[in-house]
């Protein structure tokens, strides 16, 4: 079985190490379209309101910790662009232009 979540914000990612925990054997793809995963929203205006904040303060966890320690399929620079529920697959492209099924 294949879950995919669209965007990695610190609540799908949360979603996603869940179902990871849940069923080892469960296939976990997370497509997001920046670099940025795991990061508190909630802090967000604190970074508007001083631009010279480091975005790290925002980040929970890193990116590679859910791709090695937590094995979720991370795919960042990848926006979702259609969801084809009958085919229950998933339509993602990349920054470059590459078109990809989920």
């Amino acid at each position: 079985m294949k879950f995919v979540i669209i965007g990695g914000d610190a609540a799908r990612m949360s979603a996603a190490s869940h179902a990871k925990r849940k069923d080892p054997n469960i296939e976990v793809v997370v497509l997001e379209q920046t670099h940025d995963v795991s990061y508190s929203a909630c802090g967000m205006p604190y970074k508007i309101a001083d631009p010279n904040r480091d975005m790290e303060t925002l980040v929970v966890r890193k990116a590679q910790i859910f791709i090695d320690k937590n094995k979720i399929n991370l795919l960042t620079g990848y926006r979702a662009t259609a969801i084809d529920r009958k085919a229950k697959k998933v339509v993602g492209i990349t920054m470059g232009g590459r078109v990809l099924w989920f």
